[in-house]
């Protein structure tokens, strides 16, 4: 299903493929075609690093990503409430594919859609406690990073998405990419 190193192949635009914008952050754009989302990194890719440092960190990224997926599941990682009592199993969304676009020549990263909104949710929608999910979303954070051996790992609510099953499904790891570094 999914590969621990990227391996950049070609593949054809998002655009070629009419992918819908789905959503931004601060490195990358998110496109929804079926059932995948496809990560156009352009942000990085025009932020002024050489094209290889570019390759670079976002196959550090991918293996990373691709990794705490693993560990989350071989060791069953819990996100630890403490006010409300609760630990929910944490899952990790993997990447598929990493690439290059053989239009734009934009790096683009394919991993599964995840449906539902984040948990950055209005008042009224809340599922926890904003500032003990907060918290509770450093702390899984450090951990990770220590198990993975990386820093930078900084998971935010709007990249985690409440399963029907009722665990935690983190859709990116690092708020910022270039924040990620081995220790």
């Amino acid at each position: 299903m999914f590969k621990e190193s990227a391996e950049i192949s070609f593949w054809p635009c998002h655009k070629e493929r009419q992918a819908k914008l789905i959503g931004t952050g601060i490195d990358s754009s998110v496109y929804r075609l079926g059932d995948v989302v496809v990560k156009n990194y352009k942000n990085i890719t025009q932020s002024g690093f050489p094209h290889d440092m570019t390759v670079d960190i976002l196959n550090h990224y991918y293996t990373v990503t691709n990794r705490a997926y693993k560990l989350a599941e071989e060791r069953k990682v819990l996100l630890h409430l403490p006010v409300s009592k609760k630990n929910i199993p944490v899952e990790v969304n993997p990447f598929l594919n990493l690439h290059v676009c053989g239009m734009c020549s934009e790096i683009e990263g394919i991993s599964r859609y995840i449906p539902g909104k984040g948990l950055n949710l209005s008042e009224d929608e809340q599922v926890f406690n904003r500032v003990e999910l907060k918290v509770a979303l450093i702390d899984l954070s450090v951990k990770l990073e220590n198990k993975l051996g990386y820093s930078g790992v900084n998971i935010i609510p709007m990249n985690v998405k409440l399963s029907e099953k009722g665990s935690l499904i983190v859709t990116d790891l690092c708020a910022d990419i270039l924040m990620l570094r081995k220790n």
